[in-house]
């Protein structure tokens, strides 16, 4: 009988591992298979992530872009005396392009210089400046910010600093002057051969009241630039400040600032210099500049009113010959009287306006009938809802009339009251808005597009005029010029939004304001019309028709304020302007020089004279004849 098979010593552990290690293995494969799906698309990511797009790189390199590629290779050149040359060119033509008015033109030429050459400053600043004149304010101080940053020295950095300060006033308003104000002062203590710098600080000076600090930056301005500009800007300052206030500081000026320290001469032998220089090279900007200051020096002396007449007929038309088209304003109407016309139709006020009002409702509703039918009331529901909501705040007070006829002094006064807010020297957001669409607008405008105007205007405005220690005030100053022109405007968008609005109107004699306009150095195109005296003519028969217009439409919330009265007995009338406001009389009311508010107008000396000075009102009587032959002619009434 054969022997039964032994298994060897260990070889039944060992069995018992292999059949643990099948297990095992069978285990793995069977959650293998069941997630490797799972697996596939995590290996696909990962290989998605990282490995294909470097092996692409490397298979097919792209092209870099142009623009790159500038930028790539003007960062490697740009201090190789070719690329600076190109830089100066672009640089070079983008001034130009600013100087002849063409502000897109100069950014696009600033932009390819920056591309050119990224780390120089230059071209960032001068940018700045060129997207303030579009009113791109946010871009402005960007450039601004990075122009500070890559400047290699302190007047690069001045620079920047002076254009920051400018486009911060500019875009912010009065709220912003006195941190553009430390800008400047940087600016000047930093480089102090920067005469921009030192003439912003000076304007500033005067905007708050400060003459004698203004005087010094005009003359720190005059001693490193002595430019037509300088020249204008220091006399002016001087007799302006002298006339006004009796201030000593007109004098010293006059005496220190132009070479000689013991006499006048000095200043007359800097303009007859610089005359024949601006007439040698063509030059009517700064011929302008020249010649009204000649005027200023020779109305100080008051000894020849015939040859200041004479400089100051030059110094007109050099600054009508100079005045660029882009830079007159569109927001008030250029020629006058039949404007004026056109104007009033638009705004014919009392029953008309309600007729007019009422027709355009119902010629909307018949559309919307007609178009919608039973859906109308769901649709205008509908549209109602997305509306925005009505803008809290003070009600409008618009101070208005022709320009040199005190309404600065009026609204520097008001500005005292703690029921009344301002802004100081406003931008015309309400002309702005209204001119955009034209007078054709309020024939066909609905009711609801008229609150919704309301409403952006009280918007832009308070934005501006509101400061949180005045957020209670009962009324909010807007005292932009060309109101005047619009104020009909405003009663349509403010009449369901802000009913409680007011006007003030301020007259003078208008032989005293078409003086003062046809003497006063405007900014060059700002008011054209006071250069030449046909113009002017119109232009004060115009704003006088239409005060009478809105005094005699709206006589609820239009009132008039005379300037003679209002210097001969200011108590009275401020009293009586704060009782029809409904508020209470104010004494600080009669220390408007003392007003903490910015005021950059024309009249901002003025205003910060000893209260109610009466040295302006027979002023126009040294010219009597030169007046009456050349300019009143033209004042004459036509019935």
């Amino acid at each position: 009988m054969p022997k039964k098979a032994q298994l060897p010593p260990g070889a039944a552990g060992r069995s018992q591992q292999t059949l643990a290690r099948r297990n095992r293995r069978d285990a793995l494969g069977k959650w293998l298979r069941r997630y490797a799906g799972v697996a596939a698309v995590a290996v696909l990511a990962w290989a998605a992530k990282t490995a294909w797009p470097r092996a692409r790189r490397k298979l097919f390199p792209r092209k870099p872009s142009r623009r790159a590629s500038r930028a790539k290779t003007a960062a490697a050149i740009e201090t190789t005396a070719e690329a600076a040359a190109e830089w100066a060119v672009v640089q070079a033509r983008a001034d130009a392009a600013v100087a002849r008015g063409a502000p897109h033109e100069a950014i696009s030429l600033y932009r390819d210089a920056i591309q050119l050459a990224p780390a120089l400053s230059p071209a960032y600043t001068n940018l700045c400046h060129a997207l303030k004149l579009l009113g791109e304010y946010a871009d402005a101080l960007q450039m601004c910010t990075e122009g500070y940053a890559r400047a290699k020295d302190d007047r690069e950095r001045a620079a920047a600093l002076v254009n920051y300060g400018v486009a911060q006033y500019s875009g912010g308003g009065a709220r912003y002057f006195r941190s553009a104000i430390a800008a400047w002062s940087k600016a000047s203590s930093q480089d102090p051969a920067n005469a921009a710098a030192h003439r912003y600080y000076a304007k500033a000076g005067v905007a708050l009241g400060k003459l004698r600090e203004a005087a010094e930056a005009e003359k720190l301005a005059w001693t490193v630039d002595p430019r037509p500009e300088t020249v204008l800007a220091l006399a002016h300052l001087a007799t302006s400040a002298n006339a006004s206030t009796g201030d000593a500081v007109g004098v010293d000026l006059l005496r220190s600032g132009f070479g000689d320290p013991a006499a006048l001469d000095g200043f007359a032998e800097s303009l007859q210099e610089f005359a024949a220089q601006a007439t040698k090279e063509g030059s009517p900007a700064d011929l302008a500049a020249i010649k009204q200051a000649e005027f200023v020096y020779l109305d100080y002396s008051k000894a020849e009113p015939e040859r200041a007449w004479a400089s100051l007929v030059a110094a007109n038309a050099a600054r009508r010959d100079a005045a660029a088209p882009h830079i007159v304003k569109g927001s008030a109407p250029e020629i006058s009287e039949g404007a004026a016309t056109d104007f009033i139709r638009a705004f014919p006020g009392g029953a008309k306006a309600k007729q007019k009002r009422a027709d355009r409702k119902k010629a909307d509703q018949d559309l919307l009938d007609h178009v919608a039918g039973d859906a109308s009331i769901e649709l205008k529901d509908e549209a109602n809802k997305n509306r925005p909501s009505p803008v809290e705040g003070p009600a409008q007070l618009f101070i208005m009339g022709a320009p040199r006829s005190g309404g600065t002094l009026l609204h520097a006064a008001l500005s005292r009251h703690d029921g009344i807010a301002t802004d100081g020297d406003a931008t015309p957001v309400l002309a702005d808005l209204a001119a955009e669409r034209g007078l054709a607008f309020f024939d066909r405008a609905s009711e609801e597009d008229l609150a919704d105007l309301g409403r952006a205007y009280r918007r832009r405005h308070h934005a501006r005029a509101v400061s949180p220690q005045k957020e209670n005030a009962s009324f909010a100053i807007d005292a932009a010029l060309e109101n005047v022109w619009w104020l009909g405007a405003a009663a349509q968008y403010l009449e369901a939004e802000a009913p409680d609005f007011k006007a003030l109107i301020i007259r003078r004699d208008p032989k005293a304001v078409a003086f003062s306009c046809y003497k006063a150095a405007f900014a060059n195109g700002e008011r054209a019309w006071a250069d030449k005296p046909e113009d002017l003519g119109a232009r004060l028969h115009a704003i006088r028709k239409l005060e009478d217009h809105w005094l005699k439409t709206m006589p609820d919330r239009v009132k008039l304020v005379e300037y003679e009265k209002l210097i001969s007995n200011p108590q009275k009338v401020l009293n009586d302007v704060v009782a029809w406001l409904g508020l209470e009389a104010c004494e600080l009311c009669l220390t408007p020089n003392e007003t903490e508010v910015a005021l950059t107008s024309y009249g901002a000396v003025e205003a910060r004279a000893p209260p109610f000075h009466t040295q302006s009102l027979a002023a126009w009587k040294r010219y009597e004849k030169q007046l009456k032959r050349d300019v009143f002619p033209h004042l004459v009434d036509k019935k």
